[in-house]
């Protein structure tokens, strides 16, 4: 019942802004380019969608306003929306923005439990743009949730080889040793990104609330 009110106060709050916005606009997509960039998310749906089926559109454009509807229907959590969009994206996207696109796909079939579209999603971003880092880091993420540290942890190398001073990856990777069972690979990682920060070789973060319980998981070992 909850659902379906909010639902409901929510188609009235697009109509309302669908009427408001085709009041602002009286021809060509300059106004509505405006707000399918930088509105909130209802408005710019609407802008984005007028864009997208008008038929003097050029190409450009419609790919920018499928870009965007398809953000914001992530943002509001219509995924299967999001998804079409983002296909749709892929037919006539070229280069990077089809592998960042690809990346939002993994991400958002994953959400949906997915696992398969969202392994075969990343793996084709990383195909076109092999450097794209945060495809390493979300496929590792997908891979521990599968219990495969190893291929895990081989995305995890390659993201520090990417991106050397994020220190969230160097976490992540320490914490695929304590969830996998070795106490001692992760507590020699642990210590290793422990040099890495006081070097200045990463930022400064806390990631060894774990390594104690390391050390007392570890028989006869004293810390």
């Amino acid at each position: 019942m909850r659902l379906t009110l909010y639902i409901l106060v929510m188609v009235g709050t697009v109509n309302s802004t669908a009427a408001q916005i085709a009041a602002d606009h009286d021809g060509g997509n300059d106004g509505y380019r405006v707000q399918c960039n930088s509105a909130a998310p209802q408005a710019a749906i609407i802008a984005c969608t007028r864009i997208i089926n008008d038929k003097r559109e050029d190409s450009d454009g419609r790919l920018m306003a499928l870009q965007n509807r398809g953000y914001y229907y992530q943002a509001i959590g219509d995924l299967d929306r999001s998804i079409a969009d983002y296909i749709s994206v892929l037919q006539i996207a070229t280069g990077r923005t089809k592998s960042k696109i690809l990346l939002n796909l993994g991400q958002l079939y994953a959400q949906q439990g997915d696992q398969s579209n969202a392994l075969a999603s990343y793996g084709e971003a990383l195909s076109l743009d092999p450097k794209l880092a945060s495809a390493y880091i979300n496929r590792a993420a997908l891979f521990i949730k599968l219990q495969n540290a190893d291929q895990a942890i081989a995305d995890l190398d390659r993201a520090v080889q990417l991106t050397p001073k994020d220190p969230e990856i160097y976490i992540s990777r320490g914490s695929v040793f304590a969830h996998s069972g070795d106490q001692t690979d992760f507590i020699r990682y642990q210590h290793l990104v422990w040099k890495k920060m006081h070097d200045g070789r990463v930022p400064w973060r806390w990631p060894f609330g774990r390594t104690g319980i390391s050390w007392c998981a570890k028989p006869g070992m004293t810390r």
